[in-house]
């Protein structure tokens, strides 16, 4: 009586095309290199579609190596080597006749069997991989609100700031936050601790400016801001007297009219529109 073998086959819904962009997405993670890659999905891709959800059939390869090292841009001792190492890493079965033949009909080849039967394996793992991706954005998005936090408690620091042993501290800390673009290379450990030093420093100068009244979305009145030279000696500059010219105004009246019209002179900005106009200037580079 002739037993039936029956193979692993892919979930429903699942492709060999789906399988490959698995492994694309988790081969830094199990140790496949990327010209080991190109040969795997290479291999994958010129077997039978059917072969991997038919529980009778396995995937197999059984190209001729040295037509496949041609097309893959290898030499065929590479190949071998390439096929060894896939093999090490159990994603393929190398099974061939002794002469090394491979024969399709009788099975024999680079068996790729192991892949459906630790596709669950690499689904958790590209799942983990795809959260651990998700926290990371997360985790940079909340530095990136304290990095404003910080920027707009700094441009409403008075001028008294200036000397005061707690701010230098404080600014000190603050130069030495990572950039932006190397959050990703901290890793999760060393980006948590940052974050916690990070909310530590913000609350320390919400804490400095709350004392003294101020805040991080209101500056103080009449406020000179951090970032601006406040060593300068104030200088005081006197009105000249005034000269009457009206003589001079009619000379010019009964004279040519001028050939353009002058432009008038752009309005004085109050004080507090002023203020305005800067901290939305400083906001906006931040």
């Amino acid at each position: 009586m002739n037993v039936i073998q029956t193979h692993p086959t892919l979930p429903e819904g699942w492709t060999k095309g789906a399988v490959m962009a698995l492994i694309s997405e988790v081969a830094p993670h199990i140790g496949l290199r990327p010209a080991r890659l190109a040969v795997l999905n290479y291999i994958i891709g010129r077997t039978r579609a059917s072969d991997w959800t038919s529980p009778h059939r396995e995937p197999v390869f059984f190209g001729a190596q040295d037509l496949a090292a041609v097309e893959l841009g290898k030499t065929s001792r590479q190949l071998r080597t390439d096929e060894a190492a896939l093999s090490k890493l159990g994603l393929i079965v190398k099974r061939v006749a002794a002469n090394g033949a491979r024969y399709g009909r009788a099975g024999l080849g680079l068996i790729l069997t192991p892949l459906i039967a630790r596709l669950e394996e690499f689904i958790a793992l590209r799942d983990r991989l795809r959260a651990e991706r998700r926290h990371l954005r997360a985790l940079k998005d909340l530095r990136s609100l304290r990095l404003g936090h910080m920027k707009r408690c700094i441009t409403i620091l008075p001028s008294s700031a200036n000397d005061d042993p707690e701010i230098a501290r404080i600014l000190a800390s603050f130069d030495k936050w990572p950039r932006s673009d190397a959050l990703s290379r901290l890793g999760l450990e060393r980006l948590n601790a940052h974050l916690k030093a990070s909310s530590d420093l913000c609350n320390s100068l919400d804490d400095w400016l709350e004392k003294r009244g101020l805040s991080s979305d209101q500056p103080a009145e009449n406020f000179r801001p951090f970032t601006q030279n406040t060593r300068e000696e104030t200088q005081t500059v006197k009105t000249p007297p005034a000269v009457d010219n009206s003589g001079r105004h009619a000379e010019i009246a009964q004279s040519e009219p001028p050939s353009s019209i002058p432009c008038p002179a752009p309005p004085a900005l109050t004080p507090e529109e002023s203020i305005s106009h800067c901290r939305r200037r400083l906001t906006h580079d931040a």
